[in-house]
């Protein structure tokens, strides 16, 4: 894709190069042994990004825009703008080709938008090298939300080398124009369907890990549910729903609150069945400090006599028993040791299994 701009009143051509295209171009820029390197000044969004993340959440960087600057030297105080690169996808690298010239030193600004490439374009087109974006379909000025340089001037511009891709940098920390909330998305949609109404009128949602507060009863064709979160902090969800069979259907979702972005959890299948998971790994014996499952020993789970896991499990393993219909469950765990002979008393355990969930059983000995 080529964009052009005008410096010194002569029209120049800058190449935005969106990835290697080739085996041989390596990520510090030298010559591959394969495809000769082109020259070429390119910025990468590792060196910007920092804390924000390129992502489809809302609030997420999802696009940018380059601005090239040369000097003549040095001492230039005043460079001069060869033009901007077209918006380019912020997991990818944007380069200038064709207007980079050997031995001459380039700066770069940065603008990241939180709208995807193909939504913008620049201000008379995309051969234009204007730095100007407009919404695509309304021809809308766009305003980059974020804004940063690589480079301040002549004294820490980068030089280009012949046959090399060489880095604009380091970068400025991002300046947010307009700073979002840290927040979680949970739409009916996302456990039910592109339909929702369809599954179930209403579903109930409790975050059972961060301590926030549980919704329930939420419309089917309502608008995502949105839960304040920090940044960094993981948060798992139980989401139930009776569904329009009378069924009562559940399902978990998790996710980790990023800064400045909206996120939407991972969600699994909605199910009417359930599971459980049970460890006797650090479990001891009432009298002793002996452990209950020794290593290399082995135990199965048993309800109401029969055994619900079909091969016996590894005491060192936390084990795993689906699916199983909701309820509650008095279990036993009789261990064995290595020859298949019984050992000890084993344990009793007891969990409540509720629909797409899976539920940690507690042990005694």
């Amino acid at each position: 894709m080529i964009a052009r701009g005008f410096g010194h009143s002569e029209l120049v051509v800058a190449s935005l190069v969106l990835a290697c295209a080739a085996t041989a171009c390596t990520d510090d820029g030298l010559l591959g042994t394969a495809v000769p390197q082109p020259t070429e000044v390119a910025v990468r969004p590792a060196d910007f990004l920092d804390e924000v993340s390129c992502s489809l959440n809302e609030g997420a960087m999802r696009s940018y825009v380059v601005t090239l600057t040369a000097y003549d030297d040095p001492e230039d105080t005043t460079g001069f703008t060869l033009g901007s690169s077209v918006p380019t996808p912020c997991s990818f690298i944007a380069g200038f080709r064709e207007v980079v010239v050997v031995g001459q030193l380039y700066t770069a600004q940065v603008d990241g938008y939180d709208l995807p490439p193909e939504e913008l374009k620049p201000f008379g087109g995309a051969s234009s090298g204007a730095r100007q974006m407009l919404l695509a379909s309304t021809d809308e000025v766009v305003t980059p939300r974020w804004t940063t340089r690589c480079g301040n001037a002549a004294s820490s511009a980068v030089q280009a080398s012949q046959n090399r891709r060489v880095y604009a940098r380091p970068c400025d920390p991002l300046d947010d124009a307009a700073p979002s909330p840290t927040a979680i998305a949970l739409a009916p949609s996302h456990v039910l369907g592109d339909d929702p109404c369809s599954a179930a009128p209403s579903l109930d949602v409790v975050e059972e890990l961060a301590g926030l507060p549980s919704v329930l009863g939420v419309p089917c064709d309502s608008p995502p549910v949105i839960f304040d979160a920090v940044d960094g902090e993981h948060y798992s969800f139980y989401v139930s729903a009776l569904g329009v069979d009378d069924t009562l259907r559940g399902t978990q979702c998790f996710a980790m609150g990023a800064a400045g972005e909206t996120v939407v959890p991972s969600c699994g299948a909605m199910s009417s069945q359930g599971s459980l998971r049970l460890s006797l790994a650090s479990l001891t014996a009432a009298d002793t400090d002996d452990l209950v499952c020794p290593p290399e020993h082995y135990f199965d789970v048993l309800f109401e006599g029969e055994a619900l896991n079909a091969i016996p499990l590894s005491c060192s393993a936390q084990a795993h028993v689906t699916p199983l219909q909701p309820g509650t469950y008095l279990l036993s765990a009789k261990v064995y040791d290595g020859l298949g002979a019984p050992y000890g008393t084993g344990a009793s355990c007891a969990a409540q299994v509720q629909p797409g969930k899976t539920s940690d059983a507690f042990c005694l000995p």
